[in-house]
Protein backbone atom coordinates (compact mmCIF):
# COMPACT_ATOMS: atom_id res chain seq x y z
CA UNK A 1 0.00 0.00 0.00
CA UNK A 2 1.29 3.48 -0.86
CA UNK A 3 1.67 5.42 2.38
CA UNK A 4 4.30 8.08 1.65
CA UNK A 5 1.69 10.63 0.58
CA UNK A 6 -0.09 12.04 -2.47
CA UNK A 7 1.32 13.75 -5.54
CA UNK A 8 -1.15 16.10 -7.22
CA UNK A 9 -1.16 15.88 -11.04
CA UNK A 10 -2.79 18.76 -12.92
CA UNK A 11 -3.02 18.21 -16.70
CA UNK A 12 -4.00 21.27 -18.70
CA UNK A 13 -5.86 19.21 -21.32
CA UNK A 14 -6.76 15.59 -22.19
CA UNK A 15 -3.63 15.43 -24.38
CA UNK A 16 -1.54 16.52 -21.40
CA UNK A 17 -3.13 13.77 -19.30
CA UNK A 18 -1.75 11.06 -21.58
CA UNK A 19 1.74 12.52 -21.27
CA UNK A 20 1.53 12.86 -17.48
CA UNK A 21 0.37 9.27 -17.23
CA UNK A 22 3.91 8.28 -18.25
CA UNK A 23 5.03 9.59 -14.84
CA UNK A 24 1.94 8.69 -12.81
CA UNK A 25 1.99 4.96 -13.53
CA UNK A 26 5.65 4.38 -12.55
CA UNK A 27 5.10 6.60 -9.52
CA UNK A 28 2.22 4.37 -8.46
CA UNK A 29 4.02 1.12 -9.26
CA UNK A 30 7.58 1.83 -8.11
CA UNK A 31 7.30 4.26 -5.21
CA UNK A 32 5.26 4.68 -2.04
CA UNK A 33 3.61 7.84 -3.35
CA UNK A 34 0.09 7.97 -4.75
CA UNK A 35 -0.69 10.02 -7.88
CA UNK A 36 -3.97 11.98 -7.70
CA UNK A 37 -5.20 13.58 -10.94
CA UNK A 38 -7.20 16.81 -10.86
CA UNK A 39 -9.29 16.93 -14.05
CA UNK A 40 -10.66 20.38 -14.76
CA UNK A 41 -13.23 20.58 -17.55
CA UNK A 42 -14.79 18.46 -20.31
CA UNK A 43 -13.13 15.99 -22.63
CA UNK A 44 -11.66 13.76 -19.93
CA UNK A 45 -13.94 10.76 -20.45
CA UNK A 46 -11.05 8.57 -21.66
CA UNK A 47 -8.87 9.84 -18.82
CA UNK A 48 -11.51 8.90 -16.26
CA UNK A 49 -11.69 5.42 -17.70
CA UNK A 50 -7.91 5.03 -17.48
CA UNK A 51 -7.88 6.23 -13.88
CA UNK A 52 -10.61 3.79 -12.96
CA UNK A 53 -8.90 0.88 -14.74
CA UNK A 54 -5.51 1.65 -13.19
CA UNK A 55 -6.85 2.44 -9.74
CA UNK A 56 -5.53 6.02 -9.84
CA UNK A 57 -7.45 8.45 -7.61
CA UNK A 58 -8.82 11.57 -9.29
CA UNK A 59 -10.83 14.69 -8.57
CA UNK A 60 -13.30 16.35 -10.90
CA UNK A 61 -13.71 20.10 -10.65
CA UNK A 62 -16.20 22.39 -12.32
CA UNK A 63 -18.71 25.01 -11.26
CA UNK A 64 -18.76 23.46 -7.81
CA UNK A 65 -16.02 21.72 -5.90
CA UNK A 66 -17.12 18.12 -5.49
CA UNK A 67 -16.69 16.59 -2.06
CA UNK A 68 -17.29 13.20 -3.64
CA UNK A 69 -14.07 12.93 -5.71
CA UNK A 70 -15.01 9.81 -7.63
CA UNK A 71 -18.47 10.99 -8.68
CA UNK A 72 -18.69 11.90 -12.36
CA UNK A 73 -21.60 14.17 -13.21
CA UNK A 74 -22.43 16.60 -15.96
CA UNK A 75 -22.57 19.32 -13.33
CA UNK A 76 -18.95 18.67 -12.45
CA UNK A 77 -17.92 18.85 -16.09
CA UNK A 78 -19.31 22.29 -16.83
CA UNK A 79 -17.39 24.96 -18.68
CA UNK A 80 -15.99 26.88 -15.71
CA UNK A 81 -12.57 25.40 -16.43
CA UNK A 82 -12.21 27.66 -19.44
CA UNK A 83 -9.90 30.65 -19.08
CA UNK A 84 -11.64 33.69 -17.70
CA UNK A 85 -10.69 35.47 -20.90
CA UNK A 86 -13.52 33.57 -22.66
CA UNK A 87 -16.04 35.32 -20.43
CA UNK A 88 -14.40 38.66 -20.97
CA UNK A 89 -14.48 38.35 -24.74
CA UNK A 90 -18.24 37.81 -24.59
CA UNK A 91 -18.81 40.73 -22.24
CA UNK A 92 -19.23 43.69 -24.61
CA UNK A 93 -18.90 46.33 -21.91
CA UNK A 94 -16.24 48.53 -20.38
CA UNK A 95 -13.21 47.52 -18.33
CA UNK A 96 -14.92 47.73 -14.93
CA UNK A 97 -17.62 45.07 -15.53
CA UNK A 98 -14.93 42.88 -17.09
CA UNK A 99 -12.64 43.36 -14.10
CA UNK A 100 -15.47 42.63 -11.65
CA UNK A 101 -16.32 39.39 -13.44
CA UNK A 102 -12.69 38.28 -13.61
CA UNK A 103 -12.19 39.26 -9.97
CA UNK A 104 -15.04 37.00 -8.84
CA UNK A 105 -14.06 34.13 -11.12
CA UNK A 106 -10.46 34.12 -9.88
CA UNK A 107 -11.61 34.39 -6.27
CA UNK A 108 -13.60 31.19 -6.80
CA UNK A 109 -10.68 29.46 -8.52
CA UNK A 110 -8.36 30.41 -5.67
CA UNK A 111 -10.87 29.01 -3.17
CA UNK A 112 -11.15 25.83 -5.23
CA UNK A 113 -7.38 25.47 -5.16
CA UNK A 114 -7.42 25.82 -1.36
CA UNK A 115 -10.06 23.07 -1.09
CA UNK A 116 -8.03 20.74 -3.33
CA UNK A 117 -4.82 21.26 -1.37
CA UNK A 118 -6.64 20.73 1.92
CA UNK A 119 -8.32 17.52 0.74
CA UNK A 120 -5.47 15.94 -1.23
CA UNK A 121 -2.69 17.19 1.09
CA UNK A 122 -0.04 16.65 -1.61
CA UNK A 123 3.66 16.23 -0.95
CA UNK A 124 4.38 17.72 -4.39
CA UNK A 125 2.55 19.00 -7.46
CA UNK A 126 3.25 17.98 -11.06
CA UNK A 127 2.11 20.35 -13.82
CA UNK A 128 2.42 20.85 -17.57
CA UNK A 129 3.07 24.58 -17.09
CA UNK A 130 2.86 27.36 -14.53
CA UNK A 131 1.50 30.22 -16.64
CA UNK A 132 -2.15 29.24 -17.39
CA UNK A 133 -3.95 31.80 -15.25
CA UNK A 134 -6.54 30.10 -13.05
CA UNK A 135 -6.44 26.83 -11.15
CA UNK A 136 -2.90 26.10 -12.33
CA UNK A 137 -1.33 29.33 -11.10
CA UNK A 138 -3.51 29.34 -7.97
CA UNK A 139 -2.28 25.89 -6.96
CA UNK A 140 1.32 26.91 -7.49
CA UNK A 141 0.94 30.12 -5.48
CA UNK A 142 -0.79 28.44 -2.53
CA UNK A 143 1.59 25.47 -2.60
CA UNK A 144 4.55 27.84 -2.37
CA UNK A 145 3.05 29.40 0.76
CA UNK A 146 2.79 25.90 2.23
CA UNK A 147 6.33 24.97 1.05
CA UNK A 148 5.02 22.24 -1.28
CA UNK A 149 7.35 21.76 -4.27
CA UNK A 150 5.94 22.05 -7.78
CA UNK A 151 7.48 20.58 -10.94
CA UNK A 152 6.72 21.33 -14.57
CA UNK A 153 7.15 18.50 -17.08
CA UNK A 154 6.23 20.09 -20.44
CA UNK A 155 5.30 17.88 -23.37
CA UNK A 156 5.32 20.34 -26.28
CA UNK A 157 7.66 22.86 -27.80
CA UNK A 158 6.83 26.37 -26.74
CA UNK A 159 8.00 29.83 -27.68
CA UNK A 160 6.68 33.36 -27.52
CA UNK A 161 6.18 33.58 -31.27
CA UNK A 162 3.73 30.68 -31.21
CA UNK A 163 1.68 32.42 -28.53
CA UNK A 164 1.68 35.61 -30.58
CA UNK A 165 0.51 33.84 -33.73
CA UNK A 166 -2.31 32.18 -31.80
CA UNK A 167 -3.53 35.55 -30.54
CA UNK A 168 -3.22 37.22 -33.91
CA UNK A 169 -5.48 34.56 -35.38
CA UNK A 170 -8.44 36.17 -33.55
CA UNK A 171 -10.52 38.42 -35.81
CA UNK A 172 -10.41 41.36 -33.38
CA UNK A 173 -6.96 40.70 -31.95
CA UNK A 174 -5.86 44.33 -32.14
CA UNK A 175 -8.60 45.33 -29.72
CA UNK A 176 -8.30 42.30 -27.41
CA UNK A 177 -4.53 41.86 -27.25
CA UNK A 178 -3.03 44.67 -29.32
CA UNK A 179 -2.32 48.32 -28.67
CA UNK A 180 -5.53 49.70 -30.17
CA UNK A 181 -6.89 50.37 -26.67
CA UNK A 182 -5.36 53.05 -24.43
CA UNK A 183 -5.70 50.72 -21.44
CA UNK A 184 -3.76 47.98 -23.23
CA UNK A 185 -1.00 50.48 -23.97
CA UNK A 186 -0.81 51.57 -20.33
CA UNK A 187 -0.64 47.96 -19.06
CA UNK A 188 2.08 47.10 -21.60
CA UNK A 189 4.12 50.09 -20.44
CA UNK A 190 3.69 49.45 -16.71
CA UNK A 191 4.07 45.66 -16.93
CA UNK A 192 6.41 44.95 -19.87
CA UNK A 193 6.69 41.26 -18.94
CA UNK A 194 3.00 40.82 -19.74
CA UNK A 195 3.52 41.87 -23.37
CA UNK A 196 5.50 40.65 -26.36
CA UNK A 197 6.32 42.38 -29.63
CA UNK A 198 5.88 40.22 -32.72
CA UNK A 199 6.64 41.59 -36.19
CA UNK A 200 6.30 45.14 -34.90
CA UNK A 201 2.99 44.50 -33.10
CA UNK A 202 2.91 44.53 -29.29
CA UNK A 203 0.50 42.01 -27.76
CA UNK A 204 -0.73 41.39 -24.23
CA UNK A 205 -0.88 37.86 -22.84
CA UNK A 206 -4.53 38.32 -21.83
CA UNK A 207 -6.94 41.28 -21.68
CA UNK A 208 -6.07 43.78 -18.94
CA UNK A 209 -9.11 42.89 -16.81
CA UNK A 210 -7.99 39.25 -16.58
CA UNK A 211 -4.34 40.00 -15.80
CA UNK A 212 -4.97 42.78 -13.29
CA UNK A 213 -7.53 40.76 -11.34
CA UNK A 214 -5.17 37.75 -11.40
CA UNK A 215 -2.39 39.98 -10.07
CA UNK A 216 -4.65 41.11 -7.21
CA UNK A 217 -5.17 37.49 -6.15
CA UNK A 218 -1.48 36.66 -6.55
CA UNK A 219 -1.99 34.18 -9.39
CA UNK A 220 -0.51 36.18 -12.28
CA UNK A 221 2.82 34.76 -13.52
CA UNK A 222 5.70 37.20 -13.81
CA UNK A 223 6.60 36.05 -17.33
CA UNK A 224 3.45 34.48 -18.82
CA UNK A 225 4.87 34.33 -22.36
CA UNK A 226 7.35 31.64 -21.27
CA UNK A 227 6.07 28.19 -20.34
CA UNK A 228 8.17 28.14 -17.15
CA UNK A 229 7.75 31.84 -16.42
CA UNK A 230 5.60 31.30 -13.34
CA UNK A 231 6.38 30.39 -9.74
CA UNK A 232 6.89 26.61 -9.83
CA UNK A 233 10.09 25.30 -8.23
CA UNK A 234 11.57 23.27 -11.10
CA UNK A 235 11.11 22.92 -14.84
CA UNK A 236 12.14 19.53 -16.26
CA UNK A 237 12.96 19.54 -19.98
CA UNK A 238 13.86 16.92 -22.54
CA UNK A 239 17.09 18.37 -23.89
CA UNK A 240 19.85 20.92 -23.69
CA UNK A 241 18.24 22.65 -26.67
CA UNK A 242 15.00 23.14 -24.74
CA UNK A 243 16.92 24.44 -21.72
CA UNK A 244 18.71 27.04 -23.83
CA UNK A 245 15.45 27.95 -25.59
CA UNK A 246 13.55 28.44 -22.32
CA UNK A 247 16.41 30.38 -20.73
CA UNK A 248 16.39 32.69 -23.76
CA UNK A 249 12.69 33.28 -23.07
CA UNK A 250 13.47 34.46 -19.57
CA UNK A 251 13.08 31.31 -17.47
CA UNK A 252 15.86 31.23 -14.84
CA UNK A 253 18.51 28.76 -16.01
CA UNK A 254 18.84 27.43 -12.45
CA UNK A 255 15.20 26.40 -12.57
CA UNK A 256 15.64 24.20 -15.65
CA UNK A 257 16.83 20.59 -15.36
CA UNK A 258 17.51 18.35 -18.36
CA UNK A 259 16.07 14.92 -17.53
CA UNK A 260 14.55 13.76 -20.82
CA UNK A 261 10.94 13.22 -21.86
CA UNK A 262 8.99 10.45 -20.10
CA UNK A 263 7.07 9.51 -23.25
CA UNK A 264 10.40 8.82 -24.97
CA UNK A 265 11.42 6.10 -22.50
CA UNK A 266 9.16 3.60 -24.24
CA UNK A 267 10.20 5.01 -27.60
CA UNK A 268 13.84 4.27 -26.72
CA UNK A 269 12.89 0.63 -26.19
CA UNK A 270 11.07 0.51 -29.54
CA UNK A 271 14.12 2.02 -31.22
CA UNK A 272 16.46 -0.51 -29.65
CA UNK A 273 14.11 -3.33 -30.76
CA UNK A 274 13.41 -1.66 -34.10
CA UNK A 275 13.27 -4.75 -36.34
CA UNK A 276 10.88 -6.70 -34.13
CA UNK A 277 8.70 -3.67 -33.34
CA UNK A 278 8.46 -2.81 -37.01
CA UNK A 279 7.39 -6.32 -37.90
CA UNK A 280 4.69 -6.30 -35.23
CA UNK A 281 3.33 -2.91 -36.25
CA UNK A 282 3.31 -3.76 -39.96
CA UNK A 283 1.55 -7.05 -39.26
CA UNK A 284 -1.08 -5.24 -37.17
CA UNK A 285 -1.64 -2.65 -39.90
CA UNK A 286 -1.50 -5.27 -42.68
CA UNK A 287 1.21 -3.48 -44.61
CA UNK A 288 4.43 -4.81 -46.18
CA UNK A 289 7.37 -4.48 -43.74
CA UNK A 290 9.81 -4.71 -46.66
CA UNK A 291 8.67 -1.34 -48.03
CA UNK A 292 9.93 1.99 -46.75
CA UNK A 293 7.67 3.45 -44.05
CA UNK A 294 6.59 7.09 -44.11
CA UNK A 295 4.94 8.20 -40.87
CA UNK A 296 3.03 11.48 -40.70
CA UNK A 297 1.83 13.44 -37.68
CA UNK A 298 -1.21 15.00 -39.32
CA UNK A 299 -1.14 18.78 -38.71
CA UNK A 300 -3.81 20.13 -36.33
CA UNK A 301 -4.19 23.59 -37.83
CA UNK A 302 -7.96 23.57 -37.42
CA UNK A 303 -7.94 22.05 -33.94
CA UNK A 304 -5.56 24.76 -32.71
CA UNK A 305 -7.43 27.59 -34.44
CA UNK A 306 -4.45 28.36 -36.67
CA UNK A 307 -6.53 28.02 -39.85
CA UNK A 308 -10.28 28.10 -40.59
CA UNK A 309 -11.65 24.58 -40.87
CA UNK A 310 -12.33 24.75 -44.60
CA UNK A 311 -8.73 25.75 -45.22
CA UNK A 312 -7.50 23.12 -42.76
CA UNK A 313 -9.30 20.36 -44.67
CA UNK A 314 -7.98 21.66 -48.00
CA UNK A 315 -4.43 21.51 -46.67
CA UNK A 316 -5.01 18.07 -45.16
CA UNK A 317 -6.36 16.64 -48.40
CA UNK A 318 -3.43 18.12 -50.29
CA UNK A 319 -1.06 16.17 -48.04
CA UNK A 320 -3.12 12.99 -48.38
CA UNK A 321 -3.14 13.34 -52.17
CA UNK A 322 0.66 13.67 -52.26
CA UNK A 323 1.07 10.70 -49.92
CA UNK A 324 -1.11 8.58 -52.19
CA UNK A 325 1.41 9.18 -54.98
CA UNK A 326 4.19 7.41 -53.05
CA UNK A 327 2.05 4.45 -52.00
CA UNK A 328 3.13 2.03 -54.71
CA UNK A 329 6.70 2.19 -53.46
CA UNK A 330 6.28 2.91 -49.73
CA UNK A 331 3.86 2.56 -46.84
CA UNK A 332 2.22 5.70 -45.47
CA UNK A 333 0.90 5.62 -41.90
CA UNK A 334 -0.94 8.56 -40.34
CA UNK A 335 -0.84 9.48 -36.67
CA UNK A 336 -3.60 11.71 -35.29
CA UNK A 337 -3.28 14.18 -32.45
CA UNK A 338 -5.52 13.42 -29.43
CA UNK A 339 -7.53 16.55 -30.28
CA UNK A 340 -8.31 15.24 -33.76
CA UNK A 341 -11.62 13.52 -34.45
CA UNK A 342 -11.01 10.12 -36.03
CA UNK A 343 -14.50 10.11 -37.58
CA UNK A 344 -13.60 13.25 -39.54
CA UNK A 345 -10.22 12.03 -40.75
CA UNK A 346 -10.92 8.37 -41.46
CA UNK A 347 -13.07 8.85 -44.61
CA UNK A 348 -10.56 11.29 -46.06
CA UNK A 349 -7.66 8.94 -45.38
CA UNK A 350 -9.57 6.00 -46.88
CA UNK A 351 -10.31 8.03 -50.02
CA UNK A 352 -6.56 8.18 -50.70
CA UNK A 353 -5.76 4.65 -49.53
CA UNK A 354 -3.95 5.77 -46.38
CA UNK A 355 -3.81 4.03 -43.02
CA UNK A 356 -4.52 5.75 -39.68
CA UNK A 357 -2.55 3.93 -37.02
CA UNK A 358 -4.01 3.14 -33.60
CA UNK A 359 -0.44 3.01 -32.28
CA UNK A 360 0.98 6.05 -30.54
CA UNK A 361 3.47 8.28 -32.33
CA UNK A 362 6.26 7.16 -29.98
CA UNK A 363 5.94 3.65 -31.40
CA UNK A 364 5.65 4.72 -35.04
CA UNK A 365 8.43 7.27 -35.35
CA UNK A 366 11.34 5.07 -34.16
CA UNK A 367 10.50 2.38 -36.72
CA UNK A 368 9.88 4.67 -39.69
CA UNK A 369 12.20 5.64 -42.54
CA UNK A 370 10.82 9.14 -42.95
CA UNK A 371 8.70 11.38 -40.74
CA UNK A 372 6.48 14.20 -42.03
CA UNK A 373 4.97 16.81 -39.73
CA UNK A 374 4.34 20.50 -39.25
CA UNK A 375 6.22 22.31 -36.47
CA UNK A 376 5.61 19.71 -33.78
CA UNK A 377 7.23 18.55 -30.58
CA UNK A 378 7.17 15.03 -32.06
CA UNK A 379 9.98 16.08 -34.40
CA UNK A 380 12.41 15.91 -31.48
CA UNK A 381 11.74 12.16 -31.18
CA UNK A 382 12.62 11.72 -34.86
CA UNK A 383 15.89 13.56 -34.22
CA UNK A 384 16.63 11.31 -31.24
CA UNK A 385 15.91 8.18 -33.31
CA UNK A 386 17.91 9.46 -36.33
CA UNK A 387 14.83 9.50 -38.59
CA UNK A 388 14.88 12.05 -41.46
CA UNK A 389 12.12 14.65 -41.23
CA UNK A 390 10.22 16.78 -43.71
CA UNK A 391 8.44 19.73 -42.09
CA UNK A 392 5.64 21.18 -44.18
CA UNK A 393 5.32 24.90 -43.61
CA UNK A 394 2.92 26.08 -46.30
CA UNK A 395 1.18 28.38 -43.84
CA UNK A 396 3.81 31.13 -43.40
CA UNK A 397 4.67 30.28 -39.79
CA UNK A 398 8.37 30.42 -40.67
CA UNK A 399 9.65 29.23 -37.30
CA UNK A 400 13.39 28.72 -37.03
CA UNK A 401 13.23 25.80 -34.55
CA UNK A 402 14.94 23.26 -36.78
CA UNK A 403 16.74 25.37 -39.37
CA UNK A 404 20.18 24.20 -38.22
CA UNK A 405 19.38 20.48 -38.05
CA UNK A 406 20.93 18.78 -41.07
CA UNK A 407 18.56 15.81 -41.00
CA UNK A 408 15.47 18.01 -41.36
CA UNK A 409 14.09 19.58 -44.52
CA UNK A 410 11.68 22.49 -44.09
CA UNK A 411 9.46 22.90 -47.16
CA UNK A 412 7.64 26.15 -47.80
CA UNK A 413 6.65 25.44 -51.42
CA UNK A 414 3.90 22.87 -52.08
CA UNK A 415 5.24 21.92 -55.48
CA UNK A 416 8.45 20.61 -53.87
CA UNK A 417 6.80 18.11 -51.54
CA UNK A 418 6.32 15.10 -53.82
CA UNK A 419 9.78 15.23 -55.39
CA UNK A 420 11.37 15.64 -51.95
CA UNK A 421 9.56 12.62 -50.52
CA UNK A 422 10.39 10.51 -53.56
CA UNK A 423 14.06 11.40 -53.39
CA UNK A 424 14.39 10.58 -49.69
CA UNK A 425 12.60 7.26 -50.11
CA UNK A 426 14.42 6.20 -53.29
CA UNK A 427 17.95 7.63 -52.95
CA UNK A 428 19.76 5.57 -50.31
CA UNK A 429 22.80 7.86 -50.21
CA UNK A 430 20.64 10.93 -49.67
CA UNK A 431 18.60 9.14 -47.03
CA UNK A 432 21.76 8.14 -45.18
CA UNK A 433 23.03 11.70 -45.36
CA UNK A 434 19.89 12.87 -43.57
CA UNK A 435 20.18 10.06 -41.01
CA UNK A 436 23.71 11.19 -40.19
CA UNK A 437 22.49 14.76 -39.86
CA UNK A 438 19.94 13.65 -37.29
CA UNK A 439 22.56 11.62 -35.43
CA UNK A 440 24.80 14.69 -35.16
CA UNK A 441 21.98 16.72 -33.58
CA UNK A 442 20.49 13.96 -31.41
CA UNK A 443 22.36 14.54 -28.15
CA UNK A 444 21.53 18.25 -28.14
CA UNK A 445 17.84 17.74 -28.96
CA UNK A 446 16.84 14.81 -26.73
CA UNK A 447 18.14 12.84 -23.77
CA UNK A 448 17.20 9.45 -25.14
CA UNK A 449 18.33 6.61 -22.87
CA UNK A 450 15.02 5.31 -21.49
CA UNK A 451 15.67 6.71 -17.99
CA UNK A 452 13.86 10.05 -18.06
CA UNK A 453 11.01 8.94 -15.79
CA UNK A 454 13.47 7.44 -13.33
CA UNK A 455 15.32 10.76 -13.11
CA UNK A 456 12.07 12.69 -12.63
CA UNK A 457 10.92 10.42 -9.79
CA UNK A 458 14.33 10.74 -8.11
CA UNK A 459 14.18 14.53 -8.41
CA UNK A 460 10.66 14.59 -7.01
CA UNK A 461 11.78 12.61 -3.98
CA UNK A 462 14.70 15.01 -3.47
CA UNK A 463 12.44 18.06 -3.63
CA UNK A 464 9.97 16.53 -1.17
CA UNK A 465 12.82 15.84 1.26
CA UNK A 466 14.15 19.36 0.77
CA UNK A 467 10.69 20.85 1.42
CA UNK A 468 10.41 18.88 4.67
CA UNK A 469 13.69 20.39 5.86
CA UNK A 470 12.61 23.91 4.90
CA UNK A 471 9.31 23.59 6.78
CA UNK A 472 11.29 22.91 9.96
CA UNK A 473 12.87 26.36 9.74
CA UNK A 474 11.31 29.49 11.27
CA UNK A 475 8.98 31.30 8.88
CA UNK A 476 11.38 34.16 8.38
CA UNK A 477 14.21 31.79 7.47
CA UNK A 478 12.15 29.77 5.00
CA UNK A 479 11.96 32.59 2.50
CA UNK A 480 15.72 32.84 2.17
CA UNK A 481 16.10 29.21 1.07
CA UNK A 482 13.11 28.88 -1.26
CA UNK A 483 13.77 29.27 -4.99
CA UNK A 484 13.67 33.04 -5.61
CA UNK A 485 11.34 32.69 -8.60
CA UNK A 486 8.77 30.92 -6.39
CA UNK A 487 8.33 33.93 -4.10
Amino acid sequence: MNTAGNILFLPHSPAAFSEMLEVALPLQQKTRFTPVFVLDGPGYEAALQVCQEQGIPYRLVGNQFSKNPQQSTEKNRTSSHRPVVNFLLKLKKSFFPQFALAFLQYARLRQRAQHLLAEINPRAILLIGDRHIGLETALVMLANRMVIPSLIVPYALSDKEGGALYRRAASDWRHIYGMESWLNRIVARLRPGWSYTHNGETLLWQPPAAMLSAAFWGIMPVNPWALGGGASWVMIVESQHTKVNMANQGVPAEKIIVAGKPRYDQAAYFWQQRAETRRQVCDALRIDPAKKLLACAVPQLGEHDLLPWDQHWAETEFLFRIFSSVLPHANVVLSLHPKSDLAQYAPRAAQYGLVIAPQRYDQLIPISDLFVASYSSTVTLAIAAHIPVVIVDFFNFDYDFFDDVKGIIVLRQREELLSTLQRILADEDYHQQLVEGQAQAACYWARFDGKATERILDLMAELIERAEEIRKLPKRAQRSVLPPWSQ
